[in-house]
């Protein structure tokens, strides 16, 4: 939970880099089913009618990989949504190993001249390859964008048009990935001429924990990759505690000295996070330099916070970004101004069963009570300890009363339960 809840606060471009920088996560599922879970839809509707517009049926392995992507984009000649005739708009299919690694992934545009989804003649849109040692971690991905001149798709000719390469230590973790957008002069990938493109650079302490995540944009001014003076688009190091990273520097600079991490970094922001005694993250906390521009000493600043709410069981059960400390100019005190709200609902099992998210504090001026504003949420039910159905609503209807009958629904999951996998 801890690792989850730090996450989901980080900016875009971090969440960016790490889902990059996570082997596990090199190839991205819309939504796959857990284990247990053999298919799943995902259906979107018209907000305004409550009409489908379109929908996906995912087929999974009994550990939850899926398999195949279908979308469908209309009902068909018989009017009738969930039924053989519903036409197809794209298609992609995964090929797994023995060991269920995704190997290949190909996306289908159109059925091809047979007029005949899942026959020889489809049309690709392009499709990647990964490849795994005998650890089962991932040594390279592969992005294929054409066709060559045989016209035929999947053939030693097909056009790569950038590969990415990971290298691992002796514990199995990923510390360096390495992208490619050309063949080099001697115009034959895979070799020591490739054109890199960026990287990125992992670094452990003696127990495991991330201490520094970067990714080098630019080869410096030498011109040189892998030097002091690459330039880096994202370089964080962390500091760990008891239950977790207790504080993150992200750094935009090296310094007069060109050479990173060392004391004349230039350093962007930081964040501190506090723990409570069971060891969840009670608050998320940015701090900029203050009036004398220096980080890390007396008088930085605060410059916005995310707390976390649990309930006796533990659960997370609410969490709210601020900020503004508010007409007291105290930071942490009850007139904190923020920007957004979540709460969490559970069922007896522990489920978790609705997610709300709001966007204003409503007319106490306060946030998590019971006036905040709601702007969307969502509903899940469980069968045989999975998720069986998930409803994102994103308006409260013609009534103006949310959780009612006709709030509006955006779009929904149904899950196939897969009994004895």
């Amino acid at each position: 939970m801890i690792s989850r809840i730090y996450n989901s606060m980080f900016i875009l471009g971090i969440l960016i880099a790490l889902i990059a920088c996570d082997n596990k996560e090199t190839v991205k599922q819309e939504e796959p089913g857990p284990s247990g879970v053999a298919t799943n839809l995902y259906v979107k509707y018209n907000t305004t009618t409550g009409e489908i517009t379109s929908y996906r049926s995912y087929t999974n392995t009994s550990r939850g990989i899926t398999e195949k992507e279908i979308y469908y984009n209309a009902s068909g000649t018989d009017g009738v949504w969930f039924t053989s005739d519903d036409v197809i708009s794209q298609a992609r299919i995964y090929t797994l190993d023995a060991n269920q690694n995704v190997i290949k992934d190909v996306i289908y545009s159109n059925a091809g001249t047979d007029l005949e989804w899942f026959t020889a003649d489809d049309s690709v849109v392009t499709y990647w390859v990964y490849e795994y040692d005998s650890n089962n971690l991932k040594t390279r991905h592969i992005v294929y964008s054409g066709f060559g001149d045989d016209a035929a798709w999947g053939t030693a000719d097909d056009v790569i048009a950038t590969y990415i390469a990971f290298e691992y230590d002796s514990a199995k973790r990923e510390i360096k990935n390495i992208s490619y957008s050309g063949a080099g002069t001697n115009t034959s990938w895979f070799d020591s001429d490739d054109v890199v493109s960026n990287y990125g650079v992992n670094e452990y302490d003696s127990n495991g924990n991330r201490t520094l995540l970067a990714y080098f944009s630019n080869a410096g001014t030498d011109t040189v990759w892998f030097t002091d003076d690459d330039l880096t688009a994202l370089h964080q190091t962390s500091e760990y505690g008891e239950f977790g990273i207790t504080r993150l520097t992200s750094r935009n600079g090296y310094g007069a000295d060109m050479i990173w991490q060392t004391a004349d970094d230039v350093i962007a922001t930081y964040n501190n996070t506090e723990y409570t005694i069971t060891g969840n993250p009670s608050r998320l906390i940015t701090y900029g330099p203050g009036s004398d521009s220096t980080f890390f000493t007396t008088d930085d600043n605060e410059t916005r916070y995310t707390s976390y709410v649990y309930n006796n069981s533990d659960q997370f059960i609410a969490t709210a970004a601020y900020n503004s400390a508010g007409t007291d100019a105290t930071w942490f005190t009850i007139d904190d101004q923020g920007t957004s709200a979540v709460r969490h609902e559970y069922d007896a099992d522990g489920n978790l069963t609705h997610s709300f998210v709001y966007t204003g504090a409503g007319t106490d001026g306060l946030w998590l009570t019971d006036d905040d504003i709601l702007a969307n949420y969502t509903v899940k039910t469980y069968a045989q300890g999975f998720v069986s159905e998930k409803y994102y609503y994103n308006g409260a209807g013609t009534d103006g009363v949310w959780q009612t009958a006709d709030d509006v629904l955006y779009d929904k999951y149904v899950y196939e339960i897969c009994n004895g996998c």
